[in-house]
């Protein structure tokens, strides 16, 4: 999918502040599609929905900045969504907060609110130590952190969490890949209150966009 240079575009959203103007637009220019109505109804509250619509939203005024702000999305084997072509995405929501990684290349991004958490998996324990020895500043929360590398590569490479949980050749291949950096990992730029993981190819420009200026 690279085509040159990779970049990662990031967009960062903010549903409390952001939400009810996302629903507007999202609304007035017909951007969520039956499925997506279909799927808010499901939820067990009323502003459970409003956010899954307003995220959904939001990814296609990105979406449309690029140029596919209509299309139809693909869906890989493991239901990761794509458009096809040179442009790939990638979307994680936690509570309030959105982030959509927008790029060149493959992209996985995850983001967790900040929180204790007592993840008891040998793999979190592996991924904790090896984030230091990488770069990583140290944080009082790093199964969290670690946590949200693991979703973010699953995610780069259209995969899901328990077969990786489950499988140990593909634990060994997810380490492999940080430790000999074929793979990048960013820790993001975030709200103090949220963390998150950006996983792509190797050595990607990333841009932190302002997502202000799409709800103004």
């Amino acid at each position: 999918m690279t085509a040159g240079q990779p970049w990662v575009a990031v967009w960062f959203f903010d549903l409390a502040a952001q939400g009810p103007r996302l629903l507007e637009i999202g609304r007035a220019r017909h951007l969520l599609e039956p499925g997506v109505i279909e799927r808010s109804s499901r939820f067990a509250s009323t502003a459970q929905a409003e956010r899954f619509l307003a995220s959904r939203a939001a990814l296609r005024l990105v979406l449309a900045e690029y140029g596919d702000g209509h299309q139809q999305f693909a869906v890989g084997p493991l239901g990761k969504p794509a458009l096809g072509g040179a442009l790939g995405f990638n979307l994680s929501r936690t509570d309030e907060a959105v982030i959509i990684a927008v790029s060149n290349a493959e992209v996985g991004v995850d983001i967790e609110r900040r929180r204790p958490v007592a993840l008891t998996d040998l793999l979190i324990a592996e991924v904790s130590a090896i984030l230091p020895r990488i770069g990583w500043p140290a944080e009082t929360d790093t199964q969290l952190r670690a946590w949200t590398v693991l979703e973010a590569w699953v995610k780069y490479h259209g995969l899901a969490m328990p077969r990786l949980l489950d499988e140990k050749a593909l634990a060994s291949r997810m380490i492999g890949e940080i430790v000999s950096r074929d793979v990048e990992l960013t820790s993001l730029v975030l709200p103090p209150h949220i963390c998150g993981t950006l996983c792509t190819v190797r050595e990607p420009t990333i841009r932190y966009e302002s997502s202000g200026r799409l709800t103004s």
